[in-house]
């Protein structure tokens, strides 16, 4: 059974979904309002918090249970919560399940998503499990 997801920032980019889920998606446009990205200043991880008035783009996809499960390691169950919500698709809206980062963190531009990713986590040859231990994030 097949679930839609709203990705934003890095992991809109076709390389860093081969790289995170083994695959590349294909997807819709998308737009979540009333909330915008922020950044943990220690760990500079991206999340979503409410923000009235705002609104984040990014894509939906279709996951299947396993892309779910990476889903659920790279957003760490004590780092974020995930929600059903209604995102914008074109005329429209449907529900996806939007990953809400559970603290507070500083707002930050969205252009400035992929090249905070980029200074911080060399994707390439990363293995998910691994980053988790290093970066001593609570994923299970």
């Amino acid at each position: 059974m097949t679930t839609q997801l709203f990705l934003f920032g890095p992991l809109t980019e076709t390389e860093n979904q081969l790289l995170v889920f083994g695959k590349k998606f294909q997807h819709r446009s998308a737009t979540l309002d009333n909330f915008t990205i922020c950044c943990d200043e220690q760990t500079n991880k991206q999340f979503l918090r409410p923000a009235p008035s705002c609104a984040v783009s990014g894509i939906v996809v279709e996951i299947e249970p396993k892309e779910r499960r990476v889903m659920e390691l790279w957003e760490g169950k004590a780092f974020s919560s995930a929600e059903i919500l209604k995102v914008k698709t074109g005329g429209s809206a449907v529900e996806a399940i939007v990953y809400i980062g559970l603290k507070d963190g500083k707002p930050i531009e969205e252009g400035q998503s992929q090249r905070l990713l980029n200074k911080n986590i060399d994707f390439k040859g990363m293995d998910l499990l691994s980053w988790y231990k290093n970066e001593k994030c609570q994923s299970v």
